[in-house]
């Protein structure tokens, strides 16, 4: 993937108002009652670097992406490692049951609300 990131905030759109944004011209920000926010990009990518525990490599001007030990291997909130000394350890483990039982209602759900049809 590609992501063109903006080294300066950008002021950008965030509706809080009634009508979601139809009709809207109100350009203050949020905080002064309007419809917009300072969007950091930069602070958005070291997010993404810290989480992934790399350094995202920067396009030269020929465009060529070098290929990295995660292309085609990082799946949406997965770490690259795992949190230790973490609360939710063994989380997953003691929720299992709980999902499983979760899982089987929303299909008991679902088909009788096609039945119902």
């Amino acid at each position: 993937a590609l992501s063109l990131v903006s080294t300066v905030e950008e002021k950008v759109w965030y509706h809080k108002c009634p009508s979601r944004g139809k009709s809207c011209n109100n350009t203050r920000l949020v905080e002064q009652g309007g419809c917009t926010i300072w969007y950091n990009e930069m602070k958005f990518l070291r997010d993404v670097e810290a989480h992934l525990d790399i350094t995202i490599p920067e396009v030269a001007a020929d465009l060529k992406v070098e290929q990295n030990e995660f292309d085609g291997k990082v799946t949406y909130g997965q770490r690259k490692k795992p949190a230790t000394n973490s609360v939710y350890t063994n989380h997953v483990q003691q929720l299992a049951t709980t999902v499983r039982d979760l899982s089987s209602l929303e299909n008991q759900a679902q088909s009788s609300f096609l039945r119902l049809r």
